[in-house]
């Protein structure tokens, strides 16, 4: 890449490296390494290997929409965030979805439970009013209209028989507009559009209903209250494409080409009560480790698919290592109404160290409650008993705060809402 462009393009990507640069490669296109979960940023960004509820957190696995469409058929949600530059100047960053799913079994009466998804999410970082400058000085050469994007088509597959399994794929198209005309006399009009794609797998593994189906015996702890323990494994290997170039395809840079790995636990009780089945209470644990794929000598390679990730000293054990890096958050539920997350971000080599929390109103934890305690709606009308059986809606707030009161990362605050209609 021509270095006048090189300077440009760190200038106006600073607040991206300061949240998300990886300490053991560099990459273009950075800010497809930001999470969109304001939900996922409540348990330091893990999202990849734990159930989830965002309809965003498929940019990261694309197989979480398989698992949402066994039970839903409609999801919708939008996430927004400001980052500062470096001369101060804020910039926007933008995240949209929509998706669709269709069970089998509940819509057609198939003997199985297989679904089908498919899901457009956008990804949209805004930093115009970033101004150009020569090599040799300051000097303001006119604002610019910069942005980058990503706009993303997911399909996937999810199966519930004993375990419920998914796997997806994402097929993404990546524009970067850095300027319409160089500093100085370099060639090239400063954008780089290209393909890139996604895939992931999701297994999650009911223990306890599973022995009580080997038994034939159901484990109750009281009438109609049954324990629940969860296991879950996820996988997803993102960015995968060609390089990115401006101006010569030969001197071009990489992807952020990135895979991860994370488990999950959730415990809790369940309470089935005609048809409605709710969790009271559940505390859900997750583990996340990831690589960013690049090595750098006198030219950069892509690294194999784990690259440097050990599964059982990194994900199992949680120990860490200069070379990945460990997400770790918790979340407690109550009434299926309130949430409350704890997590934490460990990225020691580039220093971040990230102390997460977050909450979740959801207002299908309402109804259900009202379910539970015998509330009648029968006599009510059809939208009544539409929005009590088939909608939820989710409020979603996080926060970061770190070590250091002056990184950029400190105070760092997310918002996020999320539609569902279940089937």
């Amino acid at each position: 890449m021509n270095f006048k462009y090189k300077i440009f393009l760190l200038t106006i990507l600073f607040p991206l490296f300061a949240l998300n640069v990886y300490s053991q490669g560099e990459s273009s296109l950075q800010f497809l390494l930001i999470s969109p979960s304001s939900e996922a940023a409540g348990m330091g960004e893990s999202s990849v290997g734990v159930a989830t509820t965002d309809p965003l957190s498929i940019i990261r696995n694309p197989a979480h929409l398989g698992i949402f469409s066994l039970n839903r058929y409609f999801n919708t949600a939008y996430y927004s965030r400001s980052l500062q530059g470096i001369y101060g100047n804020e910039f926007n960053y933008i995240a949209a979805g929509i998706s669709g799913g269709l069970n089998f079994k509940k819509s057609l009466g198939w003997d199985r439970e297989i679904a089908v998804g498919i899901g457009y999410t956008r990804i949209f970082y805004d930093y115009r009013g970033t101004y150009r400058t020569l090599s040799s000085g300051p000097e303001n050469l006119g604002d610019t209209e910069s942005y980058e994007s990503s706009d993303n088509l997911t399909l996937s597959i999810g199966v519930d028989n004993w375990v419920k399994s998914s796997m997806g794929f994402t097929f993404k198209h990546i524009n970067s507009h850095l300027t319409e005309l160089g500093t100085e006399e370099e060639i090239g009009t400063g954008t780089s559009t290209l393909f890139a794609f996604d895939y992931g797998f999701f297994i999650e593994a009911p223990v306890i209903k599973i022995f009580s189906n080997l038994s034939n015996k159901s484990l109750e702890l009281f009438p109609n209250i049954k324990p629940i323990f969860n296991f879950s494994l996820g996988f997803s290997f993102n960015n995968i494409g060609d390089k990115v170039s401006y101006i010569d395809k030969n001197q071009g840079d990489p992807l952020p080409r990135t895979t991860r790995v994370g488990i999950g636990i959730n415990l809790g009780l369940l309470v089935a009560k005609k048809e409605v089945e709710w969790q009271p209470v559940s505390i859900k644990f997750t583990r996340e480790i990831s690589d960013l794929l690049i090595s750098r000598g006198q030219e950069w390679k892509y690294q194999s698919l784990f690259g440097d990730i050990n599964f059982l000293n990194g994900v199992i054990l949680g120990k860490t290592n200069d070379l990945t890096e460990k997400r770790t958050g918790l979340e407690f539920n109550l009434l299926e109404i309130a949430y409350i997350r704890f997590g934490k971000l460990d990225d020691h080599l580039g220093g971040r160290i990230v102390n997460a929390r977050g909450y979740t109103f959801s207002i299908a934890g309402c109804f259900k409650l009202l379910q539970v305690l015998d509330y009648d709606i029968s006599s009510s009308s059809q939208v009544v008993n539409f929005l009590f059986d088939k909608v939820d809606f989710r409020l979603n707030y996080s926060s970061w705060n770190t070590n250091d009161a002056f990184s950029p990362l400190n105070d760092s605050r997310f918002l996020g809402i999320g539609l569902f209609i279940y089937n």
